[in-house]
């Protein structure tokens, strides 16, 4: 019923008893809403009670709309007042924008104020890039605040690309800025 009529879905699952069921299904219906009618999607997670399962909700249909349009989902999450929940919804939007405009992605992450929800933003980007082009992708990583988060990060990235170019990471790694003890370690197990 939630492909044929996700509407007709949403209604039906109201008379759920509350718990993972419902919450599961609400979101299976929201997945496909949001495919035919981002603003409707997004209008019936909004009336959801507040908590978890709504900013799940928001999340997934804000990134599910960003899939199709990038732009206009981006433009409902910047009018949004509530920060908490910008915070939660942007980094996932702006990793979907990574696959269809990267630089997009990445300048607005970088323009995000510091904290959580950039470094979180730069670190899905990095994954969006590492396999088109991975020296983009740690470029990227570098601008990761937290530095125990952008050494892991790093260090992720680093053993991922040397499965798939052996020769590109190890140079990368070689000119980098990690600890020598962490090159060695990444390099031994190469």
């Amino acid at each position: 019923m939630a492909q044929s009529d996700p509407q007709g879905a949403l209604t039906l699952i109201q008379t759920m008893p509350a718990g993972q069921a419902k919450d599961t299904a609400t979101m299976s219906a929201l997945f496909t809403y949001a495919q035919n009618d981002p603003h409707a999607a997004v209008a019936y997670a909004q009336s959801l009670p507040a908590g978890q399962a709504r900013d799940n909700a928001l999340r997934n249909v804000v990134s599910n709309w960003g899939q199709n349009d990038p732009q206009g989902a981006l433009a409902w999450v910047r009018q949004q007042t509530d920060s908490q929940l910008t915070a939660a919804i942007l980094p996932q939007l702006i990793s979907q924008m990574a696959q269809s405009d990267p630089q997009g992605a990445i300048t607005l992450a970088q323009s995000l104020p510091d904290g959580q929800a950039r470094n979180n933003a730069l670190v899905n980007i990095s994954f969006q890039l590492l396999q088109s082009d991975p020296v983009n992708a740690m470029q990227v990583s570098s601008s990761i605040s937290d530095t125990n988060q952008r050494s892991s990060i790093q260090q992720n990235l680093a053993r991922n690309w040397l499965r798939n170019d052996p020769n590109a990471a190890t140079q990368w790694i070689n000119n980098s800025t990690l600890p020598a003890e962490i090159k060695t370690n990444l390099l031994q197990k190469n």
